[in-house]
C-alpha cells in the first residue's frame, strides 16, 4: 500500500486511546468535556478501573491529536515514537476492553 508515514499510526493510536477512555466514562455515566487531552479524560476514570493505573505517556499521545494531523513547524515523528504510541494505545484499549461490561447502560440524555 505504499510507505507508512509515522505520524499516521501515531495519530490513530491517540484516537484509539481517546475513544477507549471516553468509552469508560460513558459506561460510568461520567461527564467529560470535548477534548483530546488524554490526561484530562484519564483523571476522571474511577480508580477501580485497571486503565487508571497503567504507566503510559498520555501527554505524548495527546500531542499526536494535533501534531500528527497538522504537520508544519513541528519535527516529524519517528518510527520509534510511532511504535511507542501504538504500544501505549494498545495497552489502554486492552485494559478497557478487559473490564468493559458486555452491555453498558448508556443514557440517551
Amino acid at each position: 500500500m505504499g510507505e507508512v508515514i509515522p505520524r499516521h499510526p501515531a495519530w490513530l493510536a491517540q484516537q484509539a486511546a481517546e475513544k477507549a477512555l471516553k468509552a469508560v466514562l460513558i459506561a460510568e455515566g461520567i461527564f467529560f468535556p470535548r477534548t483530546h487531552d488524554l490526561e484530562a479524560l484519564h483523571t476522571r476514570i474511577p480508580s477501580r478501573w485497571r486503565v487508571r493505573h497503567l504507566q503510559v505517556d498520555l501527554e505524548r499521545l495527546t500531542e499526536y491529536a494535533v501534531e500528527a494531523r497538522y504537520p508544519g513547524d513541528l519535527p516529524d515523528i519517528s518510527f520509534e515514537e510511532a511504535r511507542a504510541a501504538v504500544a501505549d494505545a494498545a495497552r489502554i484499549v486492552q485494559a478497557v476492553a478487559s473490564e468493559m461490561p458486555e452491555s453498558p447502560e448508556i443514557s440517551s440524555t
